[in-house]
């Protein structure tokens, strides 16, 4: 699936600079043993014949793809020559890992690639983006799943803070696809209008935690026509308390999907 989307996004990049020529490669998953994801993104930069040595990012659940956006933005800024990093997410839950964490959520099989490209005149730009990951236990009363809401809400906040936009400018907001409720009160506690909130996928088989960002920027995307300046503002979590939030802002001119 890693593959397939990467070759897909390719097809559909045809022409564009960004796809020319990748110069790292970045796999994020949660469902595959550590082995396998060093072997998936070994795989890729094999199949793909671009790029410098690949790396990849685990068992941050759904913080994992905006993990890997940040680490693709540092690498792009410390480089003087123009950067294209390319993402791929992917998951695929078979025994003796278990589809269901606790009474939250279901997890279902996906996968999505994302090309994050310096100097881009056109599209959808990172103006803000924060991650953290817990530095203590997790509570004892949330054995299976914590999703630390306060942290949540703080990231949220530091995002817009560092793009100088306040809730009121954000034009859509994307949840993590776990729990409509919660994704209710986040977005309240933060200061956002829920008539902002994108809604789910009705057909959606699962939380697709890596891919379920990207994946979910694609549907939104190619339902939208947006106008130069408006912002998408993304946020997730992993199941041990991982927060993650981005802010991208369009760029005008022709409208691109991501």
């Amino acid at each position: 699936m890693a593959l397939h989307v990467a070759r897909m996004l390719f097809s559909t990049a045809h022409g564009h600079s960004a796809a020319e020529a990748i110069t790292q490669i970045i796999v994020c998953q949660s469902s595959f043993e550590h082995e396998l994801t060093h072997s998936c993104a070994s795989h890729l930069h094999r199949e793909l014949a671009q790029g410098n040595a690949p790396f990849a990012i685990g068992q941050l659940q759904g913080a994992s793809f905006l993990m890997a956006l940040q680490i693709a933005i540092a690498l792009i800024s410390t480089e003087a020559q123009p950067q294209t990093v390319l993402i791929v997410a992917a998951e695929r839950w078979r025994a003796p890992f278990s589809r269901t964490v606790g009474t939250l959520t279901a997890l279902g099989d996906g996968a999505a690639a994302v090309l994050v490209q310096a100097g881009a005149q056109t599209g959808w730009i990172v103006r803000g983006i924060s991650v953290r990951t817990p530095t203590g236990s997790r509570p004892t009363d949330h054995p299976l799943a914590w999703i630390d809401t306060a942290t949540l809400v703080s990231v949220i906040r530091e995002t817009c803070e560092q793009a100088g936009v306040s809730p009121a400018e954000i034009d859509w907001v994307l949840p993590a696809h776990l729990n409509l409720s919660l994704a209710r009160d986040i977005t309240a506690q933060c200061g956002l209008s829920s008539e902002r909130i994108v809604p789910d996928d009705v057909r959606s088989a699962g939380y697709l935690c890596s891919a379920d960002t990207p994946a979910r920027l694609d549907r939104l995307l190619r339902a939208i026509r947006p106008r130069c300046g408006q912002y998408i503002l993304t946020w997730s979590s992993g199941f041990q308390g991982q927060s993650a939030c981005a802010l991208l802002q369009f760029r005008g001119g022709e409208h691109v999907h991501a």
